[in-house]
């Protein structure tokens, strides 16, 4: 067991490869590994995984395979005991509460300890607020912590926000098992540290991280047990993920994103105290409290009236996110109702390919206003769009000029195709005004 009654013991070492990767490649992975990890690794395999390769394994450990069975099988029942005990036993707190008092005091201990932009600071205590809340909730959005480079407090921020959340659980390397076993057990938070080291080309973790996005899609199906039936294991549970240079549209789109900065020798912030999980537990307690008299009443207040507080951006995804930390908000009164709304606006990431699609529309509807026409040649529109300066066209791949055919596949997207267009009597491939009506009013503000 790990001295820190927050982290999961040894869970970085259990990678149950034998659920993920193919025989012969759970046979690399078992090889080499320090003898408890080893052990730690077998007793998270799938049974069919393990029987395929306990022999070998034995061998290799110089041990009688009925000796491995017996150790591997004593992992596995006290694997639950292990990791339930990791968690406190939290009383509520006897008297009531103000939720405006308690996003304040997480927005004023997050402050003290790491740097973050505009509008984190608001929505950290909402999006915390919320994990205590989640579960009859339709949608609750991760939590994306994106640092450019090192040393931008990221792991500060992690075990700041590990102190004032819900049975948290944190680690810097997790298998796909760990977290739809974990999840169904035990409902914790999960704070996944260094993941861009772990989770590209790990498409089944990728699918589960997405998959506890909704209430009603947070499942997955996998054979378990000694009679291999389908078991539907649950993926509904708050994620704090966390990572240098993250990528992964479809997780950004369905998390709220914190991207943090390096302190200036200006920017002075306090050193985290070792007790700051003591420090927090009345604060926790009051959450709890908090949490039970109110989860319903937000549930059924965003099902029946979704909240006004949030601007339309055109991004429905964002608004459904952003939509439990707004009606949180609401509750909350005073300045955090135009606050959430500043930082939903500062900090909804821009979908590139939108964005890149909404400019051309917007550059090609200028080029028509300009040049005071109705029509023209693609091959003239291409050179317009190729002298307007800090615009991508002129580089538009690696670093040569957009063409015709890259014109005509972004626009493909909008159902917009080029034909045969007369113009001064020469007869040329060209598009009409009247072809982007429909995607002006659509994507053009």
């Amino acid at each position: 067991m790990s001295d820190n009654p927050h982290t999961l013991p040894n869970l970085d070492a259990i990678i149950d490869e034998g659920e993920q990767h193919h025989h012969s490649t759970a046979k690399e992975e078992i090889v080499g590994c320090p003898e408890e990890n080893m052990l730690l690794e077998l007793a998270s395999m799938h049974p069919i995984e393990y029987d395929k390769i306990r022999k070998e394994t034995a061998k290799k450990m110089g041990v009688q395979v009925k000796t491995l069975d017996s150790e591997v099988k004593s992992i596995r029942e006290t694997f639950d005991d292990d990791t339930e005990s990791i968690f406190e036993t939290l009383e509520p707190w006897p008297e009531e509460v103000e939720i405006s008092d308690l996003l304040s005091e997480i927005k004023s201990i997050v402050e003290s300890f790491v740097v973050l932009q505009d509008g984190a600071p608001i929505a950290l205590p909402l999006w915390i607020a919320g994990a205590y809340v989640y579960e009859p909730l339709r949608i609750f959005p991760k939590l994306m912590v994106v640092s450019p480079e090192k040393r931008c407090g990221k792991t500060t921020l992690l075990e700041v926000i590990e102190a004032v959340l819900p049975r948290p659980v944190m680690a810097s390397n997790i298998s796909s098992a760990v977290i739809y076993r974990m999840v169904e057990l035990h409902r914790p938070t999960l704070l996944l540290d260094e993941l861009d080291t772990f989770l590209p080309n790990n498409p089944e973790l990728h699918g589960i991280i997405n998959s506890g996005h909704t209430k009603k899609g947070a499942s997955i199906l996998r054979c378990d047990g000694d009679d291999n039936e389908p078991k539907r294991f649950s993926t509904w549970s708050p994620m704090v993920l966390a990572g240098i240079k993250l990528a992964g549209d479809t997780i950004i789109d369905r998390s709220v994103v914190i991207q943090l900065r390096r302190k200036t020798k200006g920017e002075a912030v306090q050193t985290t105290p070792v007790n700051l999980t003591d420090q927090c537990l009345v604060l926790r307690r009051k959450l709890l409290r908090w949490a039970e008299e109110n989860a319903h009443t937000i549930a059924d207040k965003i099902e029946k009236d979704r909240t006004s507080v949030l601007p339309d951006i055109g991004n429905d995804r964002a608004l459904d996110n952003w939509t439990p930390l707004a009606t949180i908000a609401e509750l909350a009164g005073g300045d955090w109702v135009k606050d959430c709304a500043t930082a939903f606006e500062k900090l909804t990431p821009k979908d590139e390919g939108e964005a890149i699609g909404a400019m051309l529309l917007e550059d090609i509807r200028k080029t028509f206003e300009v040049t005071g026409r109705d029509k023209i040649h693609s091959a003239e529109l291409v050179r317009e769009l190729c002298c307007m300066e800090e615009r991508p066209w002129p580089e538009w791949k690696k670093g040569r000029e957009m063409t015709v055919r890259s014109l005509a596949i972004l626009l493909k997207s909008y159902g917009i195709k080029s034909k045969q267009i007369r113009i001064d009597d020469v007869n040329k491939n060209g598009l009409e005004i009247e072809q982007f009506a429909d995607a002006f009013e659509r994507y053009l503000s």
